[in-house]
């Protein structure tokens, strides 16, 4: 399958948030491009500035070839990026505190492919008939919210390339459990295509233990969440995320919580304990 850059002279279109019960069906003969789709992360309010640090936001587009009908497919997070990373330290008037987050996630579809947004990237994956993308729509799609309704960021793992203790839930990993998707139902895609993604990895020197239950159970081991928090909110007006990491090994000896879905773990930090990489992840399929 030949990947590539699609261009169009008509101006940028709105962002028209549309239910998926309401596309129209596609005809079981259709071709349907399936688009992966790259802009800058945050490029809504910074621009293109954060690719050049290789961050980036991504999101899977579809084009009927018979009826020109486009689409645009991501995941993102209901608040990226201050509460779905770390949460708010609220201090009650009864001198109580809680930590209040909005980490959760949905799948958004919106009419037509914004090119001009996804300038990055916009690159043909596969083609599938109609039948597969209205049961990807149908299926698939339908049911990712329900599935995953909270964004996850970071894996937790040993090192970059192991199977991860925590999995992250992002935008990519939806963009390539679509591809996965497609692959399991007979669309081939082009082992030349080598798409770069996003890995944002917590590195931990043994499996991260469930805390949840002694957090809700045990009012000290909650304080000590709390002040974890705490301390990082401290810090994120002055400090990087790598430099908060670092801090981390040296005040609480490398001991981390993660807050994973609405679970809290906590993992033992270890060298380099916290990356961001922009890197290839294979498509689906045979080699």
């Amino acid at each position: 399958m030949v990947h590539s850059a699609v261009s169009d002279d008509k101006p940028p279109p709105p962002w028209t948030p549309v239910d998926w019960k309401t596309l129209p069906q596609a005809n079981p003969d259709d071709q349907v491009s399936v688009y992966y789709l790259v802009s800058p992360l945050l490029e809504e309010d910074f621009g293109d500035i954060l690719k050049y640090i290789n961050l980036y936001h991504g999101a899977i587009g579809f084009r009927n070839h018979r009826t020109n009908f486009s689409i645009t497919i991501n995941y993102d997070a209901d608040d990226f990026f201050r509460n779905s990373l770390f949460p708010e330290v609220v201090k009650y008037d009864n001198g109580t505190r809680d930590l209040v987050w909005v980490n959760q996630g949905g799948s958004f579809i919106y009419l037509d492919i914004n090119y001009t947004y996804w300038e990055a990237g916009i690159y043909e994956t596969t083609v599938v008939n109609g039948t597969l993308y209205n049961m990807y729509i149908s299926d698939f799609n339908s049911a990712i919210n329900a599935t995953y309704p909270f964004y996850n960021l970071f894996s937790v793992l040993e090192h970059f390339g192991a199977t991860p203790w925590l999995p992250s839930w992002d935008c990519f990993d939806f963009i390539w459990s679509s591809f996965r998707f497609f692959a399991d139902n007979g669309a081939v895609f082009d082992p030349n295509l080598k798409l770069k993604r996003n890995f944002a990895n917590i590195y931990s020197s043994q499996p991260p233990i469930d805390y949840t239950e002694l957090a809700n159970e045990q009012p000290q081991i909650r304080e000590n969440i709390i002040e974890f928090f705490e301390f990082i909110e401290l810090k994120l007006s002055d400090l990087s995320l790598v430099e908060i990491f670092a801090m981390i090994v040296e005040v609480f000896d490398g001991q981390f919580y993660v807050r994973y879905d609405d679970q809290y773990w906590l993992a033992q930090l270890q060298f380099p304990y916290f990356a961001i990489d922009y890197e290839v992840q294979p498509l689906p399929g045979k080699l």
